[in-house]
């Protein structure tokens, strides 16, 4: 719902949602790759596994880097319970997991502009879906539902309701 309207046109333009959109249902109504085979090359359980092993390592090397730099001010008391990582660190965790995954680089060999542009592409849609959610839980329905969410939104299947309301398509 935040990609459709929880976005203002100029956003969704400038923010390269409207090119990122356009390059990847060419690459999936043109290139003969299902959805279902973008979602199996993630492999949820691998990716989420690798976004946590990633995540965490910056944000540890991070609280060290504040934990140093508050120490060299001698009148600073540093905090010793880290604030809670923010989207900055989930998005990061997911690029370089994604980057180090054979299949996506086998799936995405295709795109315009290159497997890199796929990831940039998808986590630009991923960082401004997350604002749109409210809790994890709705996060991984979205993630395990995916597949049914293309297929509600396919070329064909949008073809088929454009025309049901409009006259000139229908039978007489």
């Amino acid at each position: 719902m935040n990609l459709g309207t929880g976005i203002s046109r100029q956003d969704y333009v400038n923010g390269g949602l409207q090119d990122g959109a356009r390059r990847v249902m060419t690459f999936l109504n043109t290139k003969g790759v299902s959805i279902s085979a973008v979602v199996d090359a993630f492999d949820i359980e691998d990716t989420l596994v690798g976004v946590a092993k990633n995540m965490i390592w910056d944000y540890i090397k991070d609280y060290v880097q504040q934990i140093r730099d508050n120490l060299i001010t001698p009148w600073k008391i540093p905090g010793f319970l880290p604030p809670a990582p923010d989207i900055h660190y989930l998005i990061n965790g997911l690029k370089e997991t994604l980057n180090d995954n054979q299949k996506i680089h086998d799936i995405f060999s295709n795109y315009e502009g290159g497997v890199g542009q796929a990831i940039d592409d998808l986590l630009n849609f991923v960082g401004q879906g997350l604002k749109g959610f409210d809790s994890i839980d709705e996060i991984l329905t979205f993630a395990y539902s995916i597949n049914d969410i293309y297929k509600n939104h396919s070329t064909l299947q949008s073809i088929c309701w454009l025309r049901t309301f409009d006259d000139w398509y229908a039978a007489q």
